[in-house]
């Protein structure tokens, strides 16, 4: 169990695609609390690997601040369990659990089920692993005892509170089967009593706080001094961003005879800082740290020294420490009135929920007499419910019945679908099918489709990419194709290749069967980045469509804070605040078998169809940016396999469905290969990446501007390669339409930024600026032509000097001039005497040199190297042509 810090993303990120990944779905049951929830955002990135690792999955949240958007909510009531909680106070708690026979995987932490929650927000959260094998840490029987006792505290939707008994279950059974360990971490929750009086009692010298709320009062501060006495409370601030009144929190400093000094981060600024949403109390006891506690409790007086239900439900780990916990490097406050930010929710903060909380809508689910809706408590007027089919627009509403005064559950005539939308006045559920809801994934046999993994989610876990890859093999072997294809199973079964053509594809029935396979076999991420965004039907009519019809796309837009007018009140974060998730740290093992799962795949390429190989290719591009290489190239670097990709895509028989694909997909993977050469762009790397680029310019002249930059967008998220689609195109035209010449003044332009370099003739070259060493220079261009076993390379210098060197086959002559008369010197070269020797050393050149004085004329040698390339002794000057 890792001491909680204030990361910026959540490590629980990693052990759950890691948990989805080993293929064996021994997961039963998964479990979210907590108290705003962005669906869309649930739904698209976690629902799928927790139900892959086989449970059945119920999300609690707060119903008074629930404010879903209905179009990006596909799967509650059938995917999931989607419960509301109603109480007084605050439904706080923020606990993810996956529970099984064999393991559990158990979060606790101050992160919402939102964006910001899992990664833009700066948040804690305690980790814990148990398993049969390796123990139970015994803080989860506590986590049981909470679950069991908390439907007895809380108003929470009835199948949902199925799941939570579920979960409590299934986390007992690991207990009683596995081997207790005592940790040293404890529970501490409201639901059994108030969170101060689960506090160790002993009294302690200092306290440090940090919290994004503290009530208006300074009530919990004045609680915190008047039981452990400190002589000193340093407190965390984020100017801006943290609710509280700091004259408040003085006085009751000042009441307890106790120093309060407010700190902040170094460069802690509102408009640029993340949103730091971790809370955390630590204890010192002779300038030591002893105790901390972390999770969702901020310090209001709802969160720590009330009860559920009148006060918060909160959930949180205390452990021993001997470390602070808090960020740093921290500065104290230079403006401490400056720090006031109050909310207009009410006087507690985020520990008052907006409004009473009335009558709320918990659940709406099928039964055998139609829709049962069932509320928080007895009605105290009639409401009216209203109902949109899951097919219809989601602004559509028509009446579906009243819930009579006095009564807290109906039953309304009906059939409709799972997710159908329920509304009572402005509260909304989806309805659910409770069979379906509680139905796990179980293995189906060897011809069950592959994963829906993303590409985040390959990178993530070694074994989700290992089950992915397994699982593409074996999908290979099993669906068959209408004509024999490269990647079909008459293909690897030894099928001639004279017969194994992909033109055999540009048949639209032949290409529409092969396309469905390919969608089983690679999964609906990955075939989308094989087919590109503009193919949103590529195989025809035979693809349901299981998009409602009133879908439309929007743009993705994040927040930092919290949503809407809730307990914890925040601001949207704008969209250059939010920067790309940081991956799931790896350890070495996994990021080796990450390596060698790419290197694996492209070694498959051979043996795929047009799809699966663009997928792969796709694959190599994004995951060269992973964290799991060494550097660029070396057995350990990311350019071989991706240019061993690129190597199988410059074929001329792409079916053309797929031509135009494929060539943007070249032409980012050259892009992104083109990136890893030296700026001199030398050695064996270079020389294979112009081979390639030789070998794909005939594809990569079929690419258009909008191709490339639809798959950018496709890619967004996964890779550094994007610059924008000007970029690509710029620099891959270069690479492919560019001879030697050109990539000579390319290599120039970088490395004498302060010179420029023109080609006279075909075997000259004339560079002008500013240089203080000619002969340096020119000796320096020399080591970047080798392509040219003949050239002549001239260099003028702003401060008077020139040189011309005339390099040919075992011979190279020297012209000087400027401020000096003009000499003329020719030598004659070998393996130990190259242009740099002899132009900036001369002295060792001595015994090779072929000319005879006097310098200032050219002698007959000279003569000869000059009229080699056509130079004329008169017009030996850098500038003539």
């Amino acid at each position: 169990m890792p001491e909680p810090t204030f990361p910026r993303t959540p490590s629980l990120l990693g052990p759950i695609f890691e948990e989805a990944g080993t293929g064996d779905r021994q997961t039963r049951e998964a479990l979210f609390l907590t108290f705003s929830v962005d669906l869309g955002f649930f739904e698209t990135r976690l629902l799928g690997p927790v139900r892959a690792a086989g449970a059945a999955v119920t999300v609690v949240a707060d119903s008074r601040v629930f404010a879903p958007d209905a179009r990006n909510v596909r799967s509650a009531g059938h995917g999931y369990a989607l419960g509301l909680a109603a109480m007084g106070g605050a439904f706080h708690p923020k606990l993810t659990v996956l529970a099984g026979p064999q393991r559990a995987l158990i979060g606790i932490g101050s992160g919402n089920l939102t964006l910001g929650g899992w990664h833009a927000n700066e948040e804690v959260l305690t980790t814990i692993r148990a398993s049969r094998d390796n123990g139970v840490p015994t803080i989860v029987a506590e986590v049981v005892t909470f679950l069991r006792n908390l439907p007895s505290r809380v108003k929470i939707s009835p199948l949902a509170v199925e799941g939570i008994t579920r979960t409590a279950d299934q986390l007992a059974a690991l207990v009683d089967a596995g081997e207790a360990i005592d940790t040293g971490h404890r529970l501490v929750d409201s639901v059994r009593g108030t969170v101060l009086s689960q506090l160790p009692a002993e009294r302690v010298d200092e306290l440090e706080l940090s919290a994004p709320f503290h009530d208006l009062q300074g009530a919990a501060l004045a609680a915190l001094i008047q039981q452990y006495h400190p002589s000193r409370v340093t407190l965390l601030a984020q100017p801006g961003r943290a609710v509280m009144k700091p004259a408040a929190l003085q006085q009751s400093a000042l009441s307890g005879e106790c120093e309060l000094r407010f700190v902040q981060l170094e460069g802690d600024e509102s408009t640029s800082t993340r949103y730091r949403h971790g809370k955390v109390l630590t204890a010192s006891q002779n300038a030591v740290p002893v105790w901390a506690l972390v999770g969702s409790p901020n310090l209001s007086a709802a969160a720590l020294l009330r009860r559920a239900p009148v006060g918060n439900c909160e959930l949180a780990v205390l452990s021993v420490t001997d470390r602070s916990l808090l960020p740093d490097p921290t500065v104290p406050v230079a403006d401490v009135p400056a720090l006031i930010n109050t909310i207009a929710a009410g006087p507690d903060g985020d520990d008052v929920l907006p409004a009473s909380a009335g009558v709320r809508l918990l659940e709406a689910r099928v039964v055998a007499g139609g829709v049962e809706v069932v509320l928080s408590s007895e009605a105290t007027d009639d409401v009216v419910v209203e109902v949109s089919p899951f097919l219809a627009s989601p602004d559509e509403f028509h009446e579906l019945g009243i819930v009579k005064i006095g009564d807290i559950s109906a039953v309304f005539p009906g059939i409709f679908s799972a997710g159908t939308r329920v509304r009572a006045g402005e509260q909304l559920q989806f309805l659910a099918y409770p069979e379906w809801i509680v139905n796990r994934l179980r293995p189906t046999g060897a011809g069950r489709p592959n994963h829906d993994w993303t590409i985040p989610e390959l990178f993530a876990s070694d074994a989700a990419a290992a089950q992915w890859q397994s699982a593409l093999t074996r999908l290979l072997l099993t669906h068959g194709q209408a004509q024999p294809v490269p990647g079909s199973a008459a293909a690897l079964a030894g099928q001639p290749s004279a017969v194994v053509t992909w033109r055999t594809l540009d048949e639209a029935d032949t290409w529409a069967a092969y396309s469905e396979d390919a969608l089983a076999r690679l999964g609906m991420p990955l075939f989308q980045l094989a087919v590109g965004a503009s193919a949103s039907r590529p195989v025809g009519g035979s693809l349901p469509n299981v998009a409602p019809a009133w879908e439309d796309r929007f743009e993705e837009t994040t927040e930092a804070f919290e949503d809407g007018e809730t307990a914890e009140t925040a601001e949207e974060l704008t969209n250059t605040d939010l920067e790309v998730a940081a991956a799931p740290e790896l350890e070495p093992r996994q990021r080796s078998r990450l390596r060698n799962w790419v290197a694996a795949l492209v070694d498959l390429v051979p043996q795929l169809g047009p799809l699966e190989q663009i997928a792969v290719t796709q694959l190599a591009i994004s995951g060269s940016s992973a964290l799991i290489w060494d550097c660029p190239v070396g057995p350990s670097g990311w350019f071989d396999p991706l240019a061993a990709a690129l190597e199988c895509m410059a074929r001329d028989d792409w079916p053309d469905a797929a031509v135009g694909q494929a060539a943007a997909v070249a032409a980012l993977g050259l892009f992104r290969l083109r990136m890893a050469l030296p700026a001199h762009e030398r050695g064996s790397e270079a020389v294979r990446f112009s081979l390639i680029a030789q070998r794909l310019a005939p594809l990569i002249k079929k690419v258009n501007h909008e191709s490339v930059a639809s798959n950018l967008d496709l890619l967004a998220g996964t890779t550094f390669v994007a610059r924008s689609a000007d970029d690509v195109m710029f620099e891959v035209g270069e690479a492919i339409s560019s001879g030697p010449d050109r990539a000579v003044l390319r290599v120039l332009e970088r490395l004498l930024p302060g010179l420029e370099a023109q080609w006279s003739n075909e075997r000259k070259l004339v560079l002008s600026g500013n240089t203080s060493n000619p002969s340096r220079t020119a000796a320096e261009v020399l080591s970047h032509a080798t392509a040219f076993s003949e050239l002549a390379v001239g260099v003028n210098s702003d401060k008077g000097p020139w040189v011309l060197v005339v390099r040919i086959a075992g011979r190279i002559t020297i012209v000087e001039g400027g401020k000096r008369p003009t000499t003329y010197k020719t030598y004659k070269t070998s393996g130990l005497l190259n242009p740099l020797s002899v132009l900036t050393e001369p002295e060792l050149a001595l015994p090779l040199r072929l000319s005879t004085p006097p310098w200032t004329k050219p002698d007959a040698v000279d003569l000869e190297v000059l009229a080699a390339l056509g130079i004329e002794p008169q017009s030996a000057l850098p500038t003539v042509g």
